[in-house]
């Protein structure tokens, strides 16, 4: 395969600091693959701060076969959904208080998540069996031709992406997109002091030709 592979699964997710004490984790899950699927046996496993002394789970409205578990000692928790349909979200909100304040080295501890899914007859790469034929060597054995397509998560991990412009927002997006919208603006900002200090220089040679 050459060409890059669509992700069946697309994980977003958000952190909101209420407090110095509290914070807000979003967490989005697209999935990008036909209606005709689904997705079954899906665990997002989310790492939390180590200094986290409580959690509250929020679902949305109308969410359901979802559960959570939450392992105190591993500081880790598990969002579990039974069933996702193809070109769905799903979203839960994790609150979660902590001991120390919340800080850049705070948000590291939250990455990186990781997702085991299945999909049945879905194939990611396009590649599947089409057409299969069996050598029936006794005429006793009828066999059944049927093939079953699945895909599953083999290393399936959502990275925090972190700055000195994500130490500065209350609000950070984990997927980094508020980070390369500062990158953008960066270079729009050199652009512009390169055409000042270009048009300087042509009005300093206007004023020596005259």
């Amino acid at each position: 395969l050459t060409a890059e592979v669509p992700q069946p699964f697309r994980i977003i997710p958000s952190i909101d600091v209420l407090s110095p004490y509290m914070g807000e984790l979003t967490i989005r899950i697209s999935a990008n693959f036909a209606s005709t699927s689904n997705g079954m046996h899906c665990e997002l496993r989310v790492p939390v701060p180590k200094s986290t002394t409580s959690l509250a789970v929020d679902y949305p409205p109308g969410a359901v076969r979802q559960s959570h578990e939450y392992k105190t000692n591993e500081k880790q928790f598990i969002w579990k959904l039974e069933k996702v349909s193809g070109g769905s979200e799903q979203s839960i909100k994790i609150r979660f208080s902590t001991s120390a304040p919340i800080n850049a080295a705070t948000r590291k501890e939250i990455s990186p998540l990781t997702m085991d899914f299945e999909v049945p007859m879905h194939s990611v790469s396009g590649i599947a069996v089409k057409s299969l034929r069996i050598e029936e060597r006794s005429k006793s054995y009828q066999p059944q031709r049927w093939v079953r397509n699945i895909t599953q998560a083999g290393s399936y991990a959502c990275l925090l992406y972190t700055s000195d412009a994500a130490d500065e927002e209350d609000s950070v997006d984990l997927g980094g997109r508020r980070i390369i919208k500062k990158k953008k603006q960066d270079r729009k900002q050199k652009r512009r002091q390169r055409n000042r200090r270009l048009h300087n220089i042509r009005v300093e040679h206007k004023i020596k030709d005259v």
